[in-house]
């Protein structure tokens, strides 16, 4: 688990590069800038209120946070002394060329326009990010001197549980015997990176689903059940705080009822995937399946595509994570626990995700409580920001 994140890695490639820590007035569209991985570019816009920058790279066109892509020193001002980052030496594949992937195995390139390559495996058609997919080993030419084998990237290559999971097959695992399998997102740093990766994308409906998660710590089938109506009112305004419902276990007629404060960040990404919907109805599931017509249709995204979405999400960006279902309340409960020491506090967010002690919740997180003391010290507010405002109301 202690990978070297590979942003930080590619810092050690720069040459000189000039950083600017508190003054950011350079930063407006015309200004050459240089990203860690994706080079040299020119900032085209500014998006959402000034909440994110657009930038045009050489082979792509991405969106990112701002301003925190440059305190970060993720992006930095482009100065002519500056010694690019040595190319890595490999031959990427053309349309109509072969390809090999870990999971998906032999396939043919179909696309490769704005960053992106389509590849076609079979029947199946998938899309990565390019070229990023071949530096990061999960796409492989094939009959090249320069690609190496998927044998050889092995032990480079996280090792996550089966994404064999189908919606209607009696088979799945539940979403607690997931439980046990999956980890917490511990790093701000990975979430922000996650974020990024979704934004970059413009996969909006997904940005929310991993933001709107980690703020409510709700079960799967539950969290899928929400409608535009939780977090929008009558008048088209995010509301300030959804009330969650849950029936106690064992006790039909008795349901468990707090609020959670909906911050900053679950608003932007609401608001970014309102924004790019034709239009929607207050009563339609905020995430609706795709997949449903006819008599089916209307109806919330399933259990098993939500995993599919996470799964396919750490495989893309070759995050060392074991994911599941249960990840995004694992991260809730765990970020949750730093940012507050009230003992109150975390009895109500042991009770949120039905444990009795925070013993028990601990245990489900897969930490201790010496590791949730030392990441106060470690994490602070500002590397926090997807949760900062984030707060449960007791039961009412």
């Amino acid at each position: 688990m202690n990978k070297e994140n590979p942003l930080e890695k590619n810092k050690k490639e720069f040459g000189k590069c000039e950083t600017e820590k508190t003054d950011l007035s350079w930063v407006r569209p015309g200004a050459h800038v240089v990203h860690m991985r994706y080079g040299k570019g020119l900032i085209t816009d500014f998006l959402n209120d000034n909440k994110y920058v657009h930038i045009r790279f050489s082979t792509s066109e991405s969106t990112f946070i701002y301003p925190y892509v440059f305190e970060k020193g993720i992006i930095k001002k482009y100065v002519s002394e500056m010694v690019a980052p040595e190319k890595q030496k490999i031959t990427l594949a053309k349309v109509g060329e072969k390809v090999t992937h870990k999971t998906f195995g032999e396939g043919i390139v179909e696309m490769i326009e704005e960053g992106r390559i389509g590849v076609k495996f079979g029947e199946i058609k998938k899309t990565f990010q390019f070229p990023m997919a071949f530096n990061n080993g999960f796409l492989v030419r094939i009959n090249t001197e320069n690609s190496p084998s998927h044998e050889q990237l092995a032990e480079q290559i996280p090792k996550t549980i089966s994404s064999n999971l189908n919606e209607n097959n009696q088979n799945s695992h539940t979403e607690d015997e997931l439980d046990s399998r999956s980890d917490a997102i511990k790093d701000p740093s990975i979430i922000s990176q996650i974020v990024m990766y979704y934004v970059n994308s413009k996969r909006w409906r997904d940005y929310l689903i991993f933001v709107l998660g980690i703020n409510l710590g709700l079960k799967a089938k539950l969290f899928l059940q929400l409608k535009y109506s939780d977090l929008i009112d009558n008048n088209g305004k995010i509301r300030k705080r959804v009330l969650i419902s849950e029936q106690v276990a064992r006790c039909e007629n008795k349901k468990r009822k707090y609020y959670v404060v909906l911050n900053s960040a679950v608003r932007e990404a609401l608001n970014l995937y309102i924004k790019q919907l034709p239009e929607f109805k207050i009563t339609d599931y905020l995430f609706r399946s795709e997949s449903n017509h006819g008599k089916q249709e209307h109806q919330p995204l399933g259990v098993s595509s939500l995993y599919r979405i996470l799964k396919g999400t750490v495989d893309e960006m070759n995050l060392n994570i074991n994911i599941s279902i249960s990840t995004l309340r694992k991260t809730f409960a765990y970020h949750h626990l730093i940012m507050n020491k009230d003992e109150k506090y975390q009895y109500i967010v042991a009770n949120s995700l039905h444990y009795r002690t925070l013993a028990d919740l601990l245990d489900f997180i897969g930490t201790t409580e010496n590791e949730i003391r030392l990441s106060r010290n470690l994490i602070t507010s500002s590397e926090n920001y997807y949760f900062n405002g984030s707060k449960i109301i007791e039961e009412v």
